[in-house]
């Protein structure tokens, strides 16, 4: 059975940084507390402002607010499963949702990120096909592609973050030949570097 690293103290990384004291436990929770209502409201605002009818009795489903009620959703989800579970790394002295929560949390915590950075580009080259290619943007910017494309985005994150909650569920010391947790580490962190943030920077 997979066992979670432990730091010196023996604690698994989630708990790495429990509280010891500090100012940081009253003041990062307070913070996280104003991220999560100020999130909640206006990521509720968006699913009100995108649900709300048109004369002709539909919601707007447009390629745009598609991609947007995406980006709304993944930051809900952020806010909802993955900030207050943070937050008590600051104000408990330990992790007290178990193993299970402790590679949850990371997991969706990345899988969410990679679902907005991905939408984000999407809506870029949304917005580049609708200036540049205008006469065959409408074929192009349909509902049908956009919706196929938050698909493909969830997809790719989902299967993206799967390392971060199973960082064994691939053999690498056989595929890539590392023989410590440090080369791993370095290799998966550059990869995330290239993915992440690199690659959206160059398509916008």
């Amino acid at each position: 059975m997979y066992s979670l690293p432990t730091n010196q103290t023996g604690a698994p990384p989630c708990w790495s940084g429990a509280a010891k004291g500090g100012p940081e436990v009253v003041i990062v929770p307070v913070l996280f507390g104003l991220i999560f209502l100020l999130g909640m409201v206006g990521n509720t605002l968006v699913f009100v402002v995108l649900g709300r009818l048109r004369p002709g009795g539909r919601p707007s489903r447009s390629a745009t607010n598609i991609f947007i009620l995406n980006l709304s959703i993944a930051d809900f989800s952020f806010l909802l499963f993955c900030v207050p579970f943070q937050a008590t790394i600051y104000s408990l002295p330990e992790w007290i949702f178990g193993a299970f929560f402790c590679k949850w949390v990371h997991y969706l915590a990345m899988a969410t990120m990679l679902v907005s950075i991905f939408t984000l580009v999407a809506m870029s080259v949304d917005r580049y096909i609708a200036v540049v290619h205008a006469k065959r943007s409408s074929s192009i910017r349909s509902k049908r592609n956009a919706t196929l494309g938050v698909g493909i985005i969830w997809l790719l994150s989902l299967l993206i973050a799967i390392p971060v909650a199973h960082p064994d569920f691939v053999s690498w010391k056989d595929i890539l030949g590392f023989k410590s947790y440090s080369a791993r580490h370095l290799f998966l962190t550059s990869c995330r570097l290239l993915l992440i943030f690199l690659s959206p920077l160059i398509d916008l």
